[in-house]
């Protein structure tokens, strides 16, 4: 197999014999896209014709590398390889394709779709689907979509695919939020809000995040209490403590954040230290929103911060700027159980920053613990993240685990609605598969 683009290949089979038939299969992984309630897989059957610019190139042979509809040119040296041509003859179909998807979700669903394609769903069992084209098979001219909307319950729902490979057993736990028919009940939070006011901020990065945090500091609720920290060489609180989320020191708030400037080093480190440091607990829900571009190289000494100071904090990332260092804030979101958002433009700021502090505002369960059952009672189980993170209405939470036996049951206990939550769930759902160990 050769690969000429990212989304590119070509498979060479040599040496048919003739009146033989050959059977090539192709395997591979990609992960699902979650938006709006549902999952979706895109299945690619098509490579659609490019335009080649460039003058022909020309050689001794008079051939190409390729079969292509196209020669090469000196823009695009392999063009006879990215140029698929059509072997159709007359009132044939354009490479005719049958699809048929065993859908094994492992939960109830409400509703499976496909936007581009005729399809006909059987339920196998529960959490199980067959799908297939209602009309057995159609020109390869598009892509196929599958949609899938798991039917929600008023208790979270938890399902494992697992696979055994050398010897361990490793798993994918799949936690779903309940269904909410309405907006889950907000919780009391001390909101640490901490800025990057550094030299590499300057311009609209700096703008971007005055604006974030005055939408931020909108968004917070009376029975909240806040501070914020900023840092370039050195670091300054607002407050020398979370104070209340009310008129007079909102107002204080807000100037504060109007007059923030970009200038000097990044010296994150100690701002990373001062926001997870926890001197005056309230016994509210601890989150800490770090708003910068990461332009940092002691990544690994930021990470040994988080893991080791996180306790009963959440620390949630905001990528400023053009090219923020996306892989060090979603790493250290990881280890601080929140999540990474990108801002990269002045206009995506409103609709971001109030998506994320709208999820973060009113978490459906925290304080997750797992305690996993296996075959063998004393076989350790090696869970990813460690620490789970809370569960918000609407997305779902993946864990990765490892353990030397079959896992067989997992208790799933949290804080829901304010009050203590537990749920044991038989892990017999999702079913076996390949590539879940890697």
């Amino acid at each position: 197999r050769d690969r000429h683009r990212a989304n590119i290949f070509t498979t060479s089979v040599a040496n048919i014999p003739p009146h033989e038939t050959v059977q090539v299969e192709l395997e591979y992984q990609q992960p699902l896209r979650w938006l709006a309630g549902a999952f979706s897989l895109r299945f690619p059957m098509v490579v659609g014709p490019r335009y080649i610019p460039g003058t022909p190139l020309v050689t001794e042979s008079g051939r190409f590398a390729g079969h292509g509809w196209s020669g090469d040119t000196d823009q695009v040296p392999d063009a006879s390889r990215i140029t698929p041509p059509l072997m159709v003859e007359a009132g044939e179909d354009v490479n005719p394709v049958a699809i048929e998807a065993d859908l094994n979700f492992g939960l109830k669903l409400a509703d499976i779709a496909s936007p581009y394609h005729p399809i006909e769903v059987t339920e196998q069992e529960e959490g199980r689907y067959r799908v297939v084209l209602a009309g057995g098979s159609v020109p390869a001219e598009r892509d196929f979509v599958l949609r899938w909307r798991p039917a929600l319950t008023d208790q979270p729902e938890a399902a494992l695919f697992s696979e055994e490979w050398q010897g361990e057993h490793y798993g994918l736990l799949m936690l779903m939020p309940p269904q909410v028919q309405s907006a889950p009940e907000p919780v009391a939070r001390e909101l640490i809000l901490v800025v990057d006011t550094s030299g590499s901020m300057h311009g609209d990065s700096i703008r971007q995040a005055r604006a974030a945090l005055v939408i931020a500091l909108g968004q917070l609720r009376p029975a909240d209490r806040f501070n914020i920290i900023q840092f370039n060489s050195g670091l300054d609180r607002l407050f020398d403590r979370a104070m209340p989320a009310d008129p007079e020191y909102l107002a204080q708030a807000q100037r504060y954040v109007l007059g923030l400037q970009a200038d000097g080093g990044t010296e994150m480190l100690p701002a990373m230290r001062a926001a997870l440091l926890d001197p005056h607990p309230s016994g509210l829900l601890r989150q800490v929103v770090f708003v910068t571009d990461g332009a940092v190289g002691n990544e690994q000494a930021l990470f040994e911060t988080v893991a080791g100071r996180i306790a009963d904090s959440r620390l949630f990332t905001v990528g400023i700027g053009s090219a923020p260092n996306a892989l060090f804030m979603t790493r250290a979101a990881k280890f601080g159980r929140g999540t990474f958002t990108y801002i990269g433009s002045n206009d995506e700021v409103e609709q971001k920053i109030g998506a994320l502090f709208r999820q973060i505002g009113s978490p459906v369960l925290t304080n997750v613990r797992l305690h996993w059952q296996t075959d063998k009672g004393n076989s350790p189980v090696v869970q990813t993240p460690e620490t789970v993170p809370d569960l918000y209405a609407g997305e779902p939470l993946v864990l990765a685990v490892r353990s030397g036996s079959a896992l067989r049951k997992v208790t799933i206990e949290g804080r829901l609605g304010g009050r203590r939550w537990q749920h044991a769930a038989d892990l017999n759902g999702g079913g076996n598969g390949g590539g879940v160990h890697a």
